[in-house]
């Protein structure tokens, strides 16, 4: 296969972890060649994080865009954000295996989705024990049982510090009950922050009466540590001509 290398790095607030994407197996101790869907073709870009103060080079890497079965995801992974701790690690893939989910047809390609890892349930302190990981998928419907993921792309995935809540971009119109018109560019979209222990999905972008969302052309968010404040870029000129008339 062919394998382009390791790119877009995040690091831990603590600076310990790094989570990246490569195409390459780097779970091994000396990084061999990745795998693909076509012999000969592109390699499957995966989200790996590296432990930095695990002097141990088997132990030091570990897979994050895992399926349920356990193998890597076969359509890629990326976009890995970290917490402040490394604990919990959010990135985007368009794999329909990596949770058990109600997904939209995708025949001609699956649209991505936004996903957050939690490596440690029971909170003791000791990352990716097995059966004490929870993979859950972000970009979904809120409350529905069995979960039901968004029906058009979803990127772009912000952490808070201690990763409870991630802001994430969608083009999908199923997440929430009063639909945003789209607009902006191919990677704009609705601006969403998700609250994962409660299972809470709430729009950021209102206007004036707090009722009405903007046009769905906004990008590039970024979540403060504690999740009070996001700064994006956005092309819904409404929203400045909303504040100002509140100010």
């Amino acid at each position: 296969y062919v394998d382009v290398g390791l790119d877009q790095p995040a690091i831990s607030g603590d600076g310990r972890f790094v989570a990246y994407r490569s195409d390459a197996a780097s779970t091994d101790a000396v990084p061999g060649w990745g795998y693909g869907a076509v012999e000969g073709g592109p390699a499957t870009p995966q989200i790996f994080v590296w432990d930095r103060g695990q002097g141990d080079p088997f132990e030091a890497v570990k897979l994050v865009s895992k399926r349920v079965d356990g193998l890597p995801t076969l359509a890629g992974a990326s976009e890995p954000v970290l917490s402040r701790d490394g604990r919990v690690v959010a990135f985007t893939s368009s794999d329909v295996g990596l949770t058990p989910a109600v997904f939209p047809p995708c025949a001609d390609g699956c649209p991505t989705q936004v996903y957050h890892l939690d490596r440690d349930i029971d909170v003791n302190g000791r990352y990716d024990e097995p059966d004490r990981t929870t993979m859950t998928l972000v970009s979904s419907e809120p409350a529905t049982a069995p979960v039901v993921a968004g029906t058009a792309p979803s990127s772009q995935p912000s952490l808070s510090a201690d990763g409870q809540l991630v802001a994430f971009i969608t083009k999908a119109t199923n997440l929430q009950v009063v639909k945003s018109a789209g607009g902006g560019a191919a990677t704009d979209g609705d601006l969403l922050v998700a609250d994962v222990a409660r299972d809470a999905l709430r729009r950021v972008t209102m206007i004036d009466d707090s009722v009405r969302p903007a046009v769905g052309a906004h990008s590039g968010p970024q979540l403060s540590d504690t999740g009070r404040t996001v700064v994006f870029d956005s092309l819904a000129a409404t929203l400045v001509t909303s504040r100002m008339q509140r100010d």
